[in-house]
């Protein structure tokens, strides 16, 4: 397991360790969802525009999120942030984990609805849509939670 959260193992460290899978996860899904989006098949062109989609607001939450990062690991090093304002970061970056964890549930049974209500409908692009946000909040479920799990040992281990 890794150390507890401390100065010497900062939350922002662990930040900006994960951010780079966001948003390498963004760019895939811009490329892919790029792709598809030209396709002449409705379902496919649907499954595009979700992903390009997803994509873009992924590596947005990623850019800000290392910024973030790069500027908290900075004022814990300096000293304008101390240790307790640390720990109190650490309790805000896991609770936006786990809230951001039950929405990404949220998304994917929003898409397995969205196919459910189309199965029989001739308009196979809401189907896409569907399938385009099931596989992008499956990625986002196992990131926020793999996180918020980790986040959550690693604070309690420092407490």
């Amino acid at each position: 397991m890794d150390a507890p959260f401390s100065s010497q193992h900062s939350l922002y460290a662990y930040q900006r360790r994960i951010m780079p899978a966001l948003l390498g996860w963004g760019v895939l899904s811009i490329t892919i969802g790029g792709v598809w989006w030209r396709r002449d098949d409705p379902w496919w062109r649907a499954v595009g525009i979700q992903w390009a989609a997803w994509g873009a607001i992924d590596s947005i939450i990623a850019a800000f999120g290392w910024r973030g990062a790069v500027r908290g690991a900075i004022a814990l090093a300096t000293g304008t942030r101390t240790d307790a304002e640390h720990m109190k970061e650490t309790r805000q970056f896991e609770r936006v984990l786990w809230v951001n964890t039950g929405l990404d549930v949220c998304y994917v049974l929003g898409g397995a609805l969205l196919i459910r209500a189309n199965a029989a409908s001739v308009y196979a692009d809401r189907r896409g849509h569907g399938a385009g946000v099931i596989a992008q909040g499956l990625f986002l479920l196992s990131f926020d939670l793999a996180n918020a799990l980790i986040v959550r040992a690693r604070r309690l281990a420092g407490e």
